[in-house]
């Protein structure tokens, strides 16, 4: 079907070399099945992270233990 159609053979061409649209038509079906999985809308990451500026060095130390220990956590989370 697409060899057929030359123009749509164009304009397909360029996206199936394009890395960048590869990961987004990729990313695009996972992120269909987790809202449809937990009946949500939206874009897939929407509302789940938030930047925060690390005024202090206080704050930069809280920031790296707490980065250094998520694979417990989440070890741990993954358990119960």
């Amino acid at each position: 079907m697409i060899v057929n159609g030359p123009e749509r053979l164009a304009e397909r061409r360029p996206r199936l070399s394009s890395p960048s649209w590869m990961m987004r038509f990729v990313t695009e079906r996972i992120a269909r099945f987790a809202n449809a999985e937990v009946q949500v809308s939206g874009r897939f990451w929407q509302g789940r992270y938030e930047m925060n500026r690390l005024l202090d060095e206080a704050a930069i130390t809280a920031c790296m233990v707490d980065v250094a220990l998520y694979p417990i956590g989440a070890r741990n989370r993954a358990v119960s």
